[in-house]
């Protein structure tokens, strides 16, 4: 559930990854819970830059959001160490966020023109994502959860399988 009176944050990626990538066809990893788009993706723990704009980004909305989080003993939300929480050579080096969309987002090359075949945008490619970072509480916990809007495939890149990850929230849209 997500309150009024939030504060919401916009932001681009620079060059990540992409793992678990279901951006043409919805999927849920619960039942019961609503099919959503979205993937998982890889940023270099070595690209302290772009780690830290995720960082700040998180903090930002932490800090516009205190009336929300008021009480709140722990956020959940923020990169996760791909090195600790992850058992696979792909996650090996990096930090991961999962990001989701009950729509459809948009997906374009380098050229910024639509990508309408799935396979050319698969686990392993690279490129940037726009997204939108807001609070939420579900369950009785309180987090900061990135909302996908649309991806842009920059290059390719070895492919992968996919390595599902089971979030304990699945905060609603």
């Amino acid at each position: 559930m997500i309150k009024k009176n939030i504060h919401k944050s916009k932001f681009v990626s620079q060059l990540v990854r992409f793992t678990n990538v279901h951006v043409y066809k919805p999927m849920s990893l619960t039942e019961g819970v609503e099919p959503k788009y979205g993937l998982t993706l890889l940023i270099p723990k070595n690209d302290k830059k772009e780690v830290k704009r995720f960082n700040e980004v998180f903090q930002c909305v932490k800090n516009e959001n205190l009336v929300f989080f008021k009480g709140c003993k722990k956020i959940l939300g923020g990169l996760r160490d791909g090195d600790t929480e992850i058992d696979s050579p792909e996650f090996s080096g990096y930090y991961f966020l999962n990001v989701s969309s009950p729509e459809t987002p948009g997906v374009i090359d380098e050229d910024l023109c639509p990508i309408f075949n799935p396979d050319e945008v698969y686990n392993g490619c690279y490129g940037r994502a726009s997204l939108t970072f807001y609070p939420f509480t579900a369950k009785g916990s309180y987090g900061i959860a990135a909302h996908l809007h649309n991806l842009q495939k920059l290059k390719d890149g070895e492919r992968f399988s996919d390595i599902l990850i089971h979030d304990e929230l699945n905060p609603e849209e």
